[in-house]
């Protein structure tokens, strides 16, 4: 998100400031509610604490996995500027065909273990120090540096004076107030009021740009054929489609979602009713960022969806798609915030969890993050993204999938393996032969398939004995 947002306070009436605050004050409002509905005789133990007594309803997971999954909105729609219905089918197309894969042949599976969070399902098949190890890449992973800086530069289109490092402050501080209210029980119930909102918001605009310039021949008479012709790259569909699946099989969300629900069917029926929510949702994306390139052609592709959205909404629903951006933002923040802080008490340190309490842990997070966004700057907020996706999907990509493909005990040697030669060679890939991303799971498999058929024949010599020996 780009710096030339500042100035949207001049565009909104006091009704959308009414809606607006109003929006994200039923932020807290559900957080509470969420929090209030926990029974009163479960004790506060890290199955509640994490998963919410495995308790999570079909509607509920939903619209937590809906929520929780979309937090850069703005990269989006800067995507379908630029890009059109081609967005629609490597952002949207490649990802539903990772989720339903997740839904039909690993949700089930990963339930079966009874585990508690992801760092507990590999400890379960390899051991504790790969479980700890699991357990710092997630944390590294889920602190939510991008979407800390987005709410940044949000709050700062509101208040133009207001520096990036306090807008960054007041949006943290925001969602863990809110977050301290009852773990992931104020979290699902948080997102479901934002869900509703960034719905609302994005078809709002839809309509209103339907409703003004017109639908299908506007579009084909206003912007470069290009853009409405999915036909580009197969190759790059193709590896969009790997990506989203790695991503899908490695992602903590996904994990505890499934982990929470009530039973095998609302995990695996409840990705599917989420990509019907999703294909909504990219669609009505995809529409606005052609408005907008129809619209403002020649406005930076970063900010031109924002800017074209408040241009036409109406009094009152600019202070919604305004809400809506924010809900975004929070409902990713705090899933992220949460499970972060859940991991490093119950997962890191069992041992003094007692004395964890999740209050200090979130507060620490944040404070962690704030810190690293005050030091970043784009091109290096960049490289530490990429950074941090390739060498967390790398080293846990294989030891996941043996887990759940192949589940059986295996020594915590072998897991901390692949891990290391995944690093190693995510480290060490020259720049000139491309990302380092595949070579860095395919040197995690063929570290745990050598290891793996190291220990067989060591076993296997192990029960016959040395060459010659006389049989007892």
């Amino acid at each position: 998100m780009e710096h030339d947002i500042n100035g949207w306070a001049g565009l909104l009436s006091a009704f959308d400031w009414v809606l607006l605050l109003g929006l994200v004050g039923l932020s807290v409002v559900f957080a509470a509610w969420g929090a209030l509905r926990a029974p009163r005789e479960v004790p506060n133990t890290a199955e509640e604490a994490i998963l919410m007594g495995r308790g999570l309803s079909g509607p509920l997971f939903v619209a937590t996995l809906v929520a929780s999954w979309y937090g850069d909105i703005v990269g989006v729609t800067q995507l379908a500027f630029e890009e059109g219905v081609y967005q629609f089918i490597t952002q949207g197309l490649c990802w539903y065909g990772g989720y339903l894969i997740f839904a039909f042949f690993l949700a089930k599976k990963a339930r079966q273990s009874q585990a508690l969070s992801l760092p507990d399902l590999i400890g379960k098949h390899f051991g504790p120090r790969c479980a700890k190890a699991a357990t710092c890449l997630i944390i590294a992973k889920m602190l939510p540096i991008t979407y800390c800086l987005g709410v940044g530069y949000l709050l700062q289109g509101l208040w133009p004076s207001l520096s990036l490092g306090n807008g960054c402050l007041l949006g943290m501080a925001f969602v863990v107030g809110y977050s301290l209210f009852g773990g992931l029980r104020a979290v699902v119930w948080s997102d479901l009021i934002q869900c509703l909102t960034f719905f609302a918001a994005l078809f709002a605009v839809v309509l209103c740009a339907y409703l003004r310039f017109g639908g299908l021949d506007f579009l084909k008479s206003h912007v470069p054929p290009a853009l409405l012709n999915p036909h580009h790259s197969w190759g790059r569909i193709g590896v969009w489609f790997v990506v989203a699946s790695m991503t899908t099989l490695v992602s903590p969300v996904f994990y505890q979602r499934c982990f929470a629900a009530k039973s095998d069917r609302i995990a695996q029926w409840g990705i599917v009713g989420s990509v019907g929510l999703w294909i909504l949702f990219d669609s009505a994306v995809c529409l606005g960022g052609l408005y907008a390139r129809a619209v403002c052609p020649d406005a930076p592709s970063a900010t031109a969806y924002v800017h074209f959205s408040l241009g036409i909404l109406p009094s009152g629903l600019r202070g919604l798609f305004i809400a809506g951006l924010f809900a975004t933002l929070f409902s990713t923040l705090d899933t992220h915030l949460h499970l972060a802080s859940t991991t490093l008490r119950y997962e890191l340190f069992p041992k003094i969890q007692k004395y964890l309490k999740e209050g200090l842990l979130l507060s620490l997070l944040a404070s962690l993050t704030l810190l690293i966004c005050l030091q970043l700057e784009h091109p290096h907020f960049e490289l530490l993204w990429l950074i941090r996706k390739r060498y967390f999907i790398a080293c846990l990509l294989c030891p996941i999938a043996f887990c759940l493909l192949l589940p059986k005990t295996r020594s915590d040697t072998q897991g901390l393996l692949a891990m290391l030669a995944s690093a190693v060679t995510i480290t060490f890939w020259p720049g000139a032969w491309g990302d380092p991303l595949v070579p860095g799971c395919l040197a995690g498999l063929v570290s745990l398939v050598a290891v793996s058929s190291e220990e067989k024949e060591k076993g296997q010599g192990e029960r016959k004995g040395p060459r010659g020996a006389c049989a007892p």
